[in-house]
């Protein structure tokens, strides 16, 4: 079932084809318009011709890995303000702390959840919906208050 159309436009950086082709799919199915490049090198290039509203960006990619593209992208002024998502099989703590000093918004570990991937691309969507879920969660962590009982 297809979704309503968004206006975003998303860039899928990604060496592997039929991952690529399986979340392209998906992003389509869900409404979006999708762009796919293999490498880091083209990932640059078709980002300054589309300037993309997200960008999903394998970390090893072959030429420029994920975290060099970041921050070219982040260097160019055209693009600064993308929204950069590393979508990648590096999930060590160190690796998620470089993809972030590197300039991604957010880190993703493959396997990707769809349902996890819709909940963050309907969350950018709507940034109330995300501040709600956003309070509930903390609201829903928060211990219990502590009460006193009279003896």
């Amino acid at each position: 079932m297809m979704s309503a159309a968004h206006t975003s436009t998303i860039l899928l950086i990604e060496d592997n084809r039929d991952f690529a082709w399986l979340l392209s799919l998906t992003f389509e199915m869900m409404g979006y318009r999708i762009a796919v490049a293999r490498n880091g090198c083209e990932g640059l290039q078709r980002a300054a011709e589309l300037k993309p509203d997200l960008i999903f960006c394998d970390i090893g990619l072959p030429g420029l890995n994920g975290y060099e593209v970041a921050a070219q992208i982040r260097a160019n002024p055209e693009l600064h303000e993308t929204f950069l998502i590393a979508l990648t099989g590096y999930n060590g703590k160190n690796d998620v702390e470089l993809a972030f000093r590197s300039g991604f918004n957010r880190h993703l570990s493959k396997p990707v959840d769809i349902a996890s991937l819709k909940l963050l691309l309907d969350d950018l969507e709507n940034p109330k919906q995300h501040a709600w879920r956003e309070a509930m969660l903390c609201r829903a962590a928060a211990p219990e208050p502590l009460t006193t009982r009279k003896a």
